[in-house]
């Protein structure tokens, strides 16, 4: 008889009593019987969810501390699956009446590419691009009138795949040879650059 009752009883999970297999209920402590997954299914997923954003937070925390700030010129920056390039930089003193440097100064052009590798659309602005001079001035690009103003570089977005090319212009001290063109992923709020290049 006790074989029989110990087959077809459980204990119950709160007061130890025995119950029914089939109980889902303690008739005596009415404590709700089964593994948490069961008694709360929401909250289980909920917390999946939670844990899978965790984990993402950590592995881009890993590869933030991990990535490059400092490239040359010639080098293509990869940050998060957009690729950043310099394609080409000229240094001029006169273009026309309305763009000519003063003297000891010269216009330094810089020509950016912008791929976007990702899988999701993409914003840019010539506004995330600063130059920075052997004294330390950083400084958002200047107004610029050329024969090619078509090609400037303007703020827009990119579909996923898409590519745009672009110039910017920055006033600088002549024989300045440490120039630095850098890039912020939030030009408004960070303190800190994300990379930059040293120009040759």
């Amino acid at each position: 008889m006790n074989d029989d009752k110990k087959v077809q009883t459980k204990k119950c999970q709160y007061c130890q009593t025995d119950i029914p297999m089939a109980a889902s209920v303690c008739p005596n402590c009415k404590g709700k019987q089964g593994n948490f997954i069961k008694k709360h299914p929401v909250m289980f997923v909920l917390l999946i969810l939670f844990a899978i954003c965790a984990v993402g937070a950590i592995i881009n925390g890993v590869k933030e501390a991990n990535f490059k700030k400092d490239y040359t010129q010639s080098e293509t920056v990869t940050y998060k699956e957009v690729n950043y390039s310099i394609i080409n930089v000229e240094k001029t003193e006169y273009e026309n009446d309305f763009s000519s440097a003063p003297e000891g100064y010269e216009y330094v052009k810089v020509t950016m590419k912008i791929e976007n590798k990702s899988n999701k659309k993409i914003s840019y602005n010539p506004l995330d691009f600063k130059m920075i001079n052997a004294d330390g001035q950083e400084t958002e690009y200047d107004f610029y009138v050329g024969a090619d103003t078509e090609k400037e570089l303007h703020s827009g977005s990119l579909a996923a795949g898409g590519t745009v090319e672009g110039y910017i212009v920055w006033k600088q001290k002549k024989n300045d040879n440490n120039l630095r063109v850098r890039y912020y992923k939030n030009a408004l709020f960070d303190d800190e650059y994300t990379f930059q290049w040293k120009l040759d």
